[in-house]
C-alpha cells in the first residue's frame, strides 16, 4: 500500500500552470503577428501626416486584430500546439514552420466567401506577409511555450 505524500496533488497546479501558459503564449504570439502584418502593410497606408491623437485608435485596432487572427488561426494552431505537446518537440524550426503554415491558412480562411474563393483577394505579397508574420509569430510562441512543450508529463 502506497501512502500519499501530497506529490499526486503537485502535478495539477503545474498542468493548469502549463495550460495557462500555452493560451498566454498563443495571445502573445497573435500579437507579434498582427503587429509585424500592421508594420509591413498597415504602415504604409497610414499618411505621414496622422496626428499623434490617433494612437488610442490603434492601440484598439492592435487588440482587435489580435482577437481575429486568433480566431482566424486557432484551428491550424491548435493542431500544432497538441502536436508539439504531445510529442515534446522543441525545436524552433518546427514552430516557425507551423506559425508560417497557420499565417497562410488564416490568409486563406479570411480570403475564403462562403464556398468560393475570392481569387482578386489571393495575392502572392499577402500570402508571404503572413507567411512571414506567422512565422515570427511561431517563434514568438516558442520563446513562451515552446522552449518546455510536454514538460507537463
Amino acid at each position: 500500500m502506497r501512502q500519499n505524500d501530497g506529490n499526486e496533488d503537485a502535478a495539477q497546479p503545474s498542468l493548469l500552470r502549463h495550460l495557462f501558459r500555452i493560451m498566454a503564449g498563443f495571445v502573445a504570439a497573435n500579437f507579434v503577428a498582427v503587429l509585424l502584418i500592421f508594420l509591413l502593410i498597415g504602415e504604409a497606408s497610414i499618411p505621414p501626416d496622422t496626428p499623434s491623437d490617433e494612437l488610442p485608435f490603434l492601440v484598439m485596432m492592435m487588440v482587435v486584430g489580435t482577437m481575429f487572427a486568433s480566431v482566424l488561426s486557432c484551428v491550424p494552431a491548435g493542431l500544432g500546439i497538441l502536436l508539439t505537446e504531445l510529442r515534446g518537440i522543441r525545436n524552433p524550426a518546427v514552430f516557425a514552420v507551423f506559425g508560417a503554415a497557420c499565417g497562410i491558412l488564416a490568409y486563406l480562411f479570411f480570403a475564403v466567401s462562403g464556398s468560393r474563393i475570392i481569387w482578386a483577394a489571393v495575392e502572392l505579397w499577402a500570402i508571404s506577409v503572413f507567411g512571414l508574420a506567422g512565422a515570427f509569430a511561431g517563434l514568438a510562441y516558442w520563446q513562451i511555450v515552446g522552449r518546455i512543450a510536454g514538460n507537463w508529463r
